[in-house]
């Protein structure tokens, strides 16, 4: 199918011009038929910080760049695929986070959530606002799924050549639109004394799954056949189904075509989501800033 857009297998061009083009999150189709690519990749946190709020008990958790290959304490990995004609094409990207952390605290009032679990525990009436010294351990996981598709809306060469034909740098930008799938978690484990009592492993969990509307963008600039820099950015949630409900992403990187298959992709990306439902002792929320680098490999299939 053709685009309508004048490319470079268009026009007379040396054959010492490279014909095979790329740009940065996904790389130009200038062929006829669909192109299928898999891309997994990883995220290295500078610092993943993410804040939980469960049965009236808020605790944060801080992970960062010295923590990456302690994977009981966070983890970060996705996968993309895309299926993609010259003018328009499908995604579908999953990602996983996971963050843990533990510290204790001395002289903790104890919340009448906790309160009315350690009285059902001891048969003991165990009065809400006690101070007692916890150990909590809070772990936090974010799922999402995202798909949609996008539509090439610019499909330029910037350059010319002395015999003024259309050469490097090429600018693509591709809006898009989806769903995004969140599966949020939250588990606060709580361990204290009580009356001389131990109480161990006392939970207060929490999770909420939202379908919420996906809005962004990808921009490319193809520098020559094998190197291209570009931005995708995202935006989802529009505080639809709670109290606050809002998550934006933004990727600024380079990619680097191995072969006729393969690319190499490195990036600079900032997450962030922000999520509460409820009140008081039956609110739960979650919000989270993930900052980092973005290391990703396309295959085409």
């Amino acid at each position: 199918m053709k685009s309508g857009l004048t490319t470079l297998s268009e026009v007379e061009i040396p054959t010492s011009q490279p014909q095979r083009t790329l740009t940065q999150v996904r790389q130009a189709n200038d062929g006829e038929g669909w192109e299928f690519v898999i891309e997994p990749y990883i995220f290295v946190p500078f610092n993943v910080r993410t804040d939980i709020s469960v049965g009236g008990v808020t605790e944060s958790v801080s992970v960062g760049l010295g923590d990456l290959f302690s994977l009981d304490r966070v983890f970060a990995g996705a996968l993309r695929v895309e299926a993609r004609q010259p003018q328009y094409g499908f995604f579908a990207d999953l990602s996983h986070v996971y963050v843990r952390e533990g510290r204790g605290i001395t002289g903790f009032p104890l919340p009448p959530t906790l309160a009315g679990l350690a009285t059902q525990r001891t048969g003991v009436a165990v009065p809400p606002g006690i101070p007692v010294d916890v150990a909590v351990q809070a772990t936090g996981r974010t799922t999402t799924v995202d798909v949609g598709g996008y539509y090439r809306v610019v499909d330029r060469y910037l350059g010319r050549t002395e015999v003024n034909q259309p050469t490097y740098p090429r600018l693509l930008v591709d809006p898009y639109l989806g769903l995004r799938v969140a599966r949020l978690s939250g588990d606060l484990d709580f361990s204290f004394n009580v009356g001389g009592l131990p109480l161990n492993n006392v939970p207060l969990n929490q999770s909420a799954t939202l379908v919420k509307p996906l809005l962004g963008g990808q921009l490319g600039l193809e520098l020559s056949d094998r190197w291209a820099v570009g931005l995708r950015g995202s935006i989802s949630g529009l505080g639809i189904g709670a109290d606050e409900n809002f998550a934006w992403s933004l990727l600024a990187g380079a990619r680097y075509q191995v072969s006729q298959l393969a690319a190499l992709q490195l990036a600079y990306q900032i997450k962030e989501s922000r999520y509460s439902a409820g009140q008081g002792i039956s609110r739960f929320a979650v919000n989270q800033a993930q900052p980092g680098i973005w290391l990703g490999v396309d295959v085409g299939l």
